[in-house]
């Protein structure tokens, strides 16, 4: 088993994508008892993308002892290391464990000399500490104008590094990214919009339905042009239920491209899934008076 994890472990430094996702997978499956040899790896590698693999294999893994590589890296030079490096700090911040992860993610957010990307980023990861723990930090970062879009920078970043994540933690992240935006400025908000279309994409692009339900309601809220990811996913996994939000956008669209988008999307999804015209769906449609010509 040792010498199958060390050669494990020496493919986390592969120059191949491939071969250090498979790596990282089996390690997760190893788990714990290839932690210490993990964290040794990710503190002595000089490869970039052999930190950032070590450290995903032991944000998988959950062990606290990841620690001890994660808070030195968590101040890396390299933008991707510290980010995999919070990432693991963040599951461990309501753990007993969690002072000296808490501590390292507060100075990251309030080091002016850190990229906007990384601060973000620690302040996302202190969050499941709860608002009212959080607030005085946050009030504190609230005018720097270095942070103000830096929040939704810092999870474009986490999206794209969950292309090959497990689909209910690409469903977290919408969820997440919904909640955000609730909560958010109106200008933040914009932003919000953006990151979760690009996580939609992500989703459509595995073929993945498990948040279907969250572009559907988005369609139907929509009182102005969604993102293009938006209307890109549905075409892509779209299914009937689909189609009643985008006719109703449709008849309320005033924007002629966006009204176009819908069509073509309604189209597509009709094609795709060999709806008819006598389909139940849209014989309702057409009741009431949301037909879109096919």
């Amino acid at each position: 088993m040792a010498r199958s994890t060390d050669t494990l472990i020496t493919e986390l430094a592969s120059a191949s994508e491939a071969s250090r996702e498979a790596a990282i997978a089996r390690l997760a499956i190893v788990g714990p008892r290839a932690v210490d040899r993990l964290v040794e790896f990710a503190s002595s590698t000089s490869s970039s993308a052999g930190r950032v693999a070590a450290l995903t294999a032991l944000e998988r893994i959950g062990d606290w002892r990841a620690l001890a590589a994660a808070l030195p890296l968590a101040a890396d030079s390299d933008v991707e290391v510290a980010l995999a490096a919070i990432a693991v700090a963040a599951a461990f911040v309501r753990d007993r464990q969690g002072v000296q992860a808490i501590d390292r993610l507060t100075a990251l957010a309030v080091d002016e000399s850190r990229p906007s990307s990384i601060r973000a980023a620690a302040v996302e990861a202190l969050r499941p500490l709860g608002a009212s723990t959080i607030r005085p930090l946050v009030e504190r970062l609230s005018s720097d104008p270095a942070l103000k879009f830096a929040a939704p920078a810092a999870m474009r970043t986490r999206v794209a590094a969950s292309v090959k994540a497990p689909l209910p933690s690409l469903l977290k992240i919408v969820e997440e990214i919904r909640e955000r935006e609730r909560t958010a400025s109106r200008d933040e908000r914009a932003a919000w919009l953006e990151v979760r279309g690009e996580a939609h994409a992500l989703l459509a692009h595995r073929r993945s339905t498990i948040a279907l339900y969250d572009l559907r309601e988005t369609i139907a809220a929509a009182k102005a042009p969604l993102p293009a990811a938006f209307l890109v996913s549905a075409t892509a996994i779209g299914d009937a239920s689909c189609l009643e939000p985008i006719a109703a956008a449709y008849a309320a669209a005033k924007d002629l491209y966006w009204k176009k988008s819908l069509a073509d999307a309604f189209q597509a999804i009709v094609k795709r899934r060999r709806i008819t015209k006598r389909h139940k769906l849209m014989q309702k449609l057409r009741e009431k008076g949301l037909a879109i010509a096919t």
